[in-house]
């Protein structure tokens, strides 16, 4: 393929994303050669944020660093952008390689943040600790991880997500009172909260609370979200777990009034689940569980799973006719 001209960055990234998947390298080296030496391709600083996260979501976390390094060339303050490098060149880079950029995110004024910047940052330092020398070195790094995190929650009090990362961080310092304490602050202090509200209710299961984790696994998929930042098949399947185990721990005689509402909650699991990449041991197990119930209970859930899936062959049919006809 000989390369001409390339309109946008996001042009070239589409490109990108062909060739890396039809393993055409030499396709992929001459994008890269232009998008490198070309200063006049188009792009905002938006269009270079999604080009990057476009080769990202297949792993190409190298090629998503070189479109970065240009984009910040020509935007060095933005924000998304060194956050994003961040993120993206800790997987491809060594952590100490991506301290530059970090240092650079630093120096731009709080104000000018996205919540990339703060979340990245975060994660970044929970990395990078790992690498400290000493004791002392350590704790710089852990005081610096909960000043941006503080600061986080000050800049963005209707963000779920600083609540989300500083459960992360206590998670990995082994410290589950305080990573708890953190869920359960973003789900007192924030409306939209079905992050925390997952991530507890999937705790209070693995700890045997089933009583407990339901209103919070419902709180989590009654929560409305124009993109949903959850997977709502995952969350309904720890709400059908929950209820299963409570009914299975109760002595009384099952009755529909008591069965049907698990039935219902593995069936909405499943529904979204067909809808979600990777599911299928989940949705076997919904089959298994769903099964073991009818059998147990004798109490039919009269549940047509074929049809949910036939819907996602419908989709990914029509997916790749469009692909194909373009």
């Amino acid at each position: 393929m000989s390369i001409n001209y390339i309109p946008s960055i996001e042009k070239a990234s589409d490109i990108l994303v062909q060739a890396i998947s039809s393993e055409d390298y030499g396709t992929v080296k001459e994008i890269l050669d232009y998008v490198t030496n070309d200063s006049e391709i188009a792009g905002s600083a938006a269009s270079f944020h999604n080009a990057a996260t476009n080769l990202a979501r297949i792993d190409s976390f190298n090629y998503a660093t070189k479109l970065l390094e240009v984009g910040i060339k020509r935007y060095s303050k933005d924000t998304d952008l060194l956050a994003d490098i961040i993120k993206y060149g800790s997987k491809c880079k060594s952590i100490k390689d991506v301290y530059v950029y970090y240092k650079r995110l630093q120096m731009i004024r709080k104000r000018f943040w996205t919540w990339r910047a703060y979340v990245f940052s975060v994660d970044y330092l929970m990395e990078y600790i790992q690498y400290t020398e000493t004791e002392d070195d350590e704790k710089v790094i852990q005081k610096e991880i909960l000043s941006i995190l503080d600061e986080y929650k000050r800049a963005f009090p209707a963000d779920e997500r600083a609540y989300v990362a500083e459960s992360e961080y206590y998670e990995s310092m082994h410290d589950r009172e305080k990573q708890i304490a953190a869920l359960r602050e973003g789900m007192e202090k924030v409306i939209v909260c079905c992050q925390c509200a997952l991530k507890y209710a999937d705790y209070l299961f693995e700890m045997g609370k089933y009583e407990e984790a339901i209103p919070v696994a419902q709180k989590a998929v009654d929560i409305r979200e124009d993109q949903p930042s959850i997977s709502l098949g995952y969350a309904y399947y720890i709400l059908a777990m929950s209820k299963e185990a409570v009914l299975r721990t109760n002595n009384s005689r099952v009755t529909d009034s008591l069965v049907f509402p698990v039935y219902k909650a593995y069936e909405t699991a499943y529904s979204y689940m067909s809808k979600e990449a990777g599911r299928n041991i989940l949705k076997q197990q919904i089959k298994n569980r769903v099964t073991a119930l009818e059998i147990e209970s004798g109490i039919k859930s009269n549940i047509e799973f074929s049809k949910y899936d036939k819907v996602l062959l419908n989709e990914l049919y029509n997916a790749l006719k469009r692909e194909t006809n373009q």
